[in-house]
């Protein structure tokens, strides 16, 4: 189901498939002749055997935590914990202790490794770094360690923004001037759903001096259902072009842009369209991260009310 299928990315797949091994053999007494799993890229990788010892030690350190008297630290972040049924109770007490986790741009080791050095809260992390200091801790990242380089400054801006529950702005926003945007979105399928990660929805619509329709790309069922919804992009960029030439495209994150180019590798671009699109993308994301600090944990999705709905 996943695309990668490593320790820096999915660890959990490489011990479950382990642990498969090991139940073989201890009910067949023999070592399994191989152990593979099938990516949601279509690729079968094969895992070398290791006796089921890194699921065995994965299992030992599970079993360590369920005695404990205390319950451990983990940190709270908005992939992981949007669809769990324990987010109210978890997210709650993150909030409650201003948690170093909740800060914009703290990942999950980041916010371990402040941890484990007694940086428990954003004002913890303003009170024991600066920008030079911040920059220089390190933190796992996958069999290697990252520093935190150039992100020390926004994490810090955040954090201080949270901390005094209001905005700092930077600059104004840089938003090329033009009398006419493409409002650009993609829909699409994650990998698990499907043998490849695909986009069923590619919706463009002009706003501005002269706006136009919304014009949609929708990917069929069949063999070339994913082909057609691409064609069918395709043509509706073309038109804009040649309508209003070359507009901003305006999106929000980097997932428009990342998609253009793997379709671009699926099912290629003869008349350099996408190429085109992808020259005029703006991306609202960055702009934003340029001109204001927002006290919220994230600037992709909503902000988690409280219990009061707040």
């Amino acid at each position: 189901m996943a695309l990668r299928i490593d320790e820096e990315n999915h660890p959990e797949i490489l011990l479950q498939v382990q642990l498969y091994g090991w139940l073989f053999e201890k009910s067949y007494g023999a070592a399994p002749k191989g152990l593979q799993v099938h990516s949601g890229t279509g690729d079968v990788v094969t895992i070398l055997y290791d006796g089921g010892a890194a699921a065995l030690r994965e299992l030992e350190r599970l079993l360590t935590i369920k005695r404990l008297t205390v319950e451990p630290y983990e940190p709270v972040g908005w992939t992981k914990c949007l669809g769990c049924g324990y987010i109210d109770r978890c997210w709650a007490q993150a909030e409650k202790n201003g948690d170093v986790a909740l800060v914009y741009g703290v990942d999950q080791s980041l916010a371990r490794t402040l941890y484990s050095q007694g940086v428990r809260s954003r004002r913890d992390l303003l009170t024991s770094f600066d920008v030079p200091s911040l920059s220089e801790v390190k933190r796992p990242y996958g069999n290697r360690e990252q520093r935190v380089g150039k992100t020390a400054e926004r994490i810090l801006r955040f954090a201080d923004a949270m901390e005094k529950n209001q905005e700092i702005v930077l600059a104004p926003p840089v938003i090329p001037q033009s009398r006419n945007y493409v409002m650009f979105d993609l829909e699409g399928m994650p990998p698990h759903l499907d043998e490849l990660d695909k986009i069923y929805l590619w919706g463009a619509q002009v706003f501005g001096e002269n706006p136009s329709e919304f014009k949609v790309a929708l990917s069929g069922f069949g063999v070339n259902g994913d082909s057609d919804g691409w064609i069918g992009f395709l043509g509706n960029a073309k038109q804009i072009f040649e309508a209003y030439g070359d507009i901003p495209w305006v999106h929000w994150a980097p997932y428009e842009q990342t998609y253009l180019r793997r379709y671009v590798e699926r099912f290629g671009d003869p008349e350099g369209i996408a190429a085109r699109v992808r020259a005029n993308l703006l991306d609202l994301l960055t702009v934003t991260r340029e001109s204001v600090v927002l006290p919220l944990p994230s600037l992709s999705r909503q902000f988690y009310p409280d219990a009061e709905g707040k």
